[in-house]
């Protein structure tokens, strides 16, 4: 009995034992053919799926992208290109009907509008940005001693720069770069001056005529709006009077940085770009321009131009905390004809400088001027930035309803500025729309609220689509 009790209770156990094991291996059995089963139906599911994207086309996909982009339901700025805009029938009727019944628009324009003259833009592949520029050669070593002026040691025959820096007040720190800006600025005059108005420019003029532009504020110097009619001003001493407020200067004009007196350019300069202006340098003089710190006066105000708070001016040219920076070091040589350093004196300045003198009255060297292009280089500030203000007031009281913005990217921080002014004052009005007209998309997460229908095209292109189009 005993045996038997024994024998009979490990053959329970192992038989218990066995079922369990074979309930677990029938368990893991299933789980495995589960998971094979998943992953062959995870992978036919993925292989459909590529087969099905496959059969999508490059003009399909775009068009659901589209379809994304210009829902009306979707809250924030609408991007879509001209073509795009010629099918959707609601946002174009939308659109022209505005632009047909406004009485008070504002324009702003950039560089954009300007291409199709032949004047270069600034930020693409082949803008005035990216162009190369080299310093004359200089092989002159100095090394003498007992001479009070900063020695001239020449490591490196040419320096580069680019572009770019032909923007930045920081020009005036350096002999080298003053050289290279006389230059590159005669140059651009040069271009300028053979430029025609586009279509953009004629569209303008149009809503001018018709009664129905406010004002057009322009960040162009290239001076183009005059070229078919419009009325330009840099200097806005008679705003009612004037239809396009010129923001950045006008290139068309010289001015000297002291008396603030304006000349053309045929005044000062020969056909070739060298200056008519020359003075023989007393010995006085010659320390005029030793100091870096001294070539900071070139700029229109040098009082501000150090001035942090003048950077969030509306009318500032700011590079939006894109510092340029020239690391050069000033080279100045004992040639006493000034017009070598590329620096050319006011002659009214001069004249009455010369006039005290001879007269035996006290007259300082550092009220001579210094002639310069009548523009606004980024890091210093507005001459007339004041009474821009008190002016823009004017406008936004008389409640525009239509912001047209054409050929800019929006990079400068004052323009920005004031993109997001007018938006508002237009936003608050019934019906109030703004449209960017430009080749190259601005982000929508910036823009977003601000501007409400992007169009991706040529601003010509645009201009002609709008007058091209049957009411």
């Amino acid at each position: 009995m005993g045996r038997c009790l024994k024998t009979s209770k490990p053959s329970v156990q192992n038989k218990t034992s066995k079922t369990k094991n074979d309930v677990k291996s029938k368990k893991l059995c299933i789980n495995k053919s589960k998971v094979k089963t998943t992953v062959k139906t995870t992978t036919k599911t993925k292989a459909k799926t590529k087969d099905k994207d496959a059969n999508i086309t490059v003009s399909e996909m775009r068009d659901q992208i589209s379809k994304l982009a210009v829902d009306e339901s979707t809250p924030g700025m609408k991007c879509i290109t001209l073509a795009e805009l010629d099918n959707l029938t609601d946002i174009k009727d939308n659109i022209l009907k505005k632009i047909n019944k406004s009485k008070k628009m504002i324009v702003l324009t950039g560089a954009g509008i300007s291409c199709n003259a032949g004047i270069p833009d600034f930020r693409s592949n082949n803008g005035l940005y990216n162009q190369k520029l080299e310093t004359e050669s200089n092989n002159n070593n100095n090394n003498n001693n007992n001479n009070n002026h900063k020695e001239i040691t020449t490591t490196q025959q040419q320096k580069t720069v680019i572009g770019k820096e032909m923007f930045d007040i920081s020009v005036y720190r350096s002999i080298d770069t003053v050289k290279i800006f006389n230059k590159f600025m005669f140059n651009l005059y040069q271009s300028v001056n053979q430029g025609k108005y586009t279509k953009t420019h004629q569209f303008i003029k149009g809503l001018n005529d018709k009664k129905k532009l406010i004002k057009c504020y322009t960040q162009n110097i290239d001076g183009l709006e005059r070229n078919c009619g419009l009325r330009t001003e840099f200097e806005c001493n008679e705003w009612k009077n004037i239809d396009v407020i010129q923001l950045h200067g006008d290139l068309h004009q010289l001015c000297c940085n002291s008396c603030k007196q304006n000349f053309k350019w045929d005044e000062i300069y020969d056909n070739e770009g060298k200056s008519k202006i020359i003075r023989e340098y007393e010995e006085e003089i010659e320390e005029k321009f030793t100091n870096d710190d001294d070539l900071m006066i070139l700029s229109q105000d040098s009082s501000n131009s150090n001035n942090s708070d003048n950077t969030e001016s509306i009318f500032s040219n700011d590079s939006d905390g894109e510092d340029i920076i020239i690391n050069e070091e000033v080279e100045i040589n004992n040639n006493n004809n000034n017009n070598n350093y590329g620096i050319v004196e006011c002659p009214k300045c001069v004249h009455e400088y010369e006039r005290k003198i001879k007269m035996g009255k006290r007259s300082l060297e550092s009220s001579i001027g210094i002639i310069r292009p009548n523009i606004v280089l980024y890091g210093e500030e507005h001459p007339f930035s004041e009474t821009f203000g008190k002016n823009l007031n004017k406008d936004l009281n008389r409640k525009p309803n239509i912001l047209l913005i054409f050929g800019t990217s929006l990079k400068v921080s004052g323009v920005k500025m004031l993109v997001r002014k007018l938006s508002k004052k237009v936003h608050e009005q019934d019906n109030g729309i703004v449209i960017l007209v430009n080749k190259e998309p601005v982000s929508k997460s910036s823009w977003g609220k601000v501007i409400d229908y992007q169009i991706i095209s040529d601003c010509d292109a645009f201009c002609d689509f709008v007058e091209g189009v049957k009411n």
